[in-house]
């Protein structure tokens, strides 16, 4: 081991997820970088998942958990037990790609929190299906922290994309387990770039599984998905506000809110597709005004840019029958009619 690499903390969360959890493992233990650490952390898995991590507890760290704490319990656990100067925290059902741990190296950087990068898609069987996120949308660095304060969120990843930095995890870390049971990387990603810079890379570090059994899968109900998104949303505001307060940054969570273009499609959601919400069509429009003047603030391109304000004026004009549809046609591509699947491949070329 050359006593001058950094040493990097893979932290892999592991609940169910038997049939996964073996290829993880070995994509992070045949990496040819030297000064690394794996440690596992199971969180009371009722099928055979500590028997196969068992398995490895020679080349490991194992922590298992004696009851459920949930994503953000993990991430906890995982943490405590680690040591190393960059941290990635690697979902059971994904897996490194080779060299990714030479990759985060070689991009290392003084006062970095956050690093940033695209990972493969894939399905059950880990066949290559896209990349994610779509490199049409590149990441915020330069200006996600004034973004991240101005409306909550900017352009990032998720969990098996991202390296943090060990000097910003010592001030964020442990996060409340309560109030981030899931989505434990929106917590880390929404108070990085108030601790330091954020990097973007379009190299690929890991693979991102879609399976159906993952929490953030794209098959699940759109309701069920926006009340947990908005709940979600509510408790990285509050954090968000929290800190930036200790900086000097007075914010307002409602302001927030009404900037944050995903927050606001969850909120469509919900008023579309509940019948417990307030249907009104000027709560619509209300909705759908946000959102547009939201769109300053994304990356995308500017034809992009027209569709999606095309998109949001329909739904704020459109019956509610018809906007339910539109609305699905965009979150669900699946459900989609095929002239616009050949439009969507069309603009992607394009």
């Amino acid at each position: 081991m050359d006593s001058h690499q950094p040493k990097i903390s893979i932290i892999i969360t592991c609940y169910n997820y038997e049939k996964y959890i073996k290829t993880s493992i070995e994509s992070v233990l045949n990496q040819d970088y030297a000064n690394k650490e794996l440690i596992v952390v199971d969180d009371v898995s009722s099928d055979s998942s500590r028997e196969i991590i068992s398995r490895y507890d020679d080349r490991l760290t194992t922590v298992f958990h004696n009851e459920n704490k949930g994503h953000g319990g993990a991430f906890n656990s995982g943490f405590a037990a680690s040591s190393g100067e960059l941290v990635i925290f690697l979902d059971a059902d994904d897996y490194l790609l080779p060299g990714a741990l030479d990759i985060a190296v070689a991009n290392l950087s003084t006062d970095c929190a956050i690093y940033m990068y695209h990972m493969d898609l894939v399905d059950a069987e880990g066949r290559v299906y896209d990349v994610f996120p779509k490199y049409e949308a590149p990441f915020d660095t330069v200006k996600a922290k004034d973004k991240l304060l101005h409306c909550g969120r900017y352009q990032s990843t998720v969990t098996s994309g991202l390296v943090f930095s060990r000097s910003f995890l010592n001030h964020v870390m442990p996060m409340d387990e309560s109030a981030f049971r899931q989505g434990g990387d929106g917590y880390l990603v929404t108070l990085a770039p108030l601790y330091g810079s954020a990097h973007g890379f379009d190299d690929k570090l890991s693979a991102y599984r879609q399976h159906g059994d993952n929490h953030s899968g794209f098959n699940q109900l759109l309701l069920k998905r926006a009340e947990w998104c908005i709940e979600h949303d509510k408790q990285r505001y509050l954090a968000l506000v929290s800190h930036a307060e200790q900086m000097g940054h007075l914010l307002s969570i409602d302001k927030i809110a009404q900037n944050d273009l995903l927050h606001l499609e969850q909120r469509m959601c919900q008023l579309l597709f509940s019948d417990n919400t307030d249907n009104r069509p000027t709560l619509r429009t209300f909705i759908a005004n946000n959102a547009i003047k939201a769109m300053r603030y994304t990356n995308l391109s500017p034809a992009n840019v027209v569709l999606i304000k095309a998109w949001w004026f329909l739904l704020k004009m459109l019956p509610k029958l018809y906007a339910k549809k539109i609305f699905a046609w965009r979150m669900l591509p699946s459900s989609r009619p095929l002239f616009l699947k050949k439009l969507a491949k069309l603009l992607r070329r394009i």
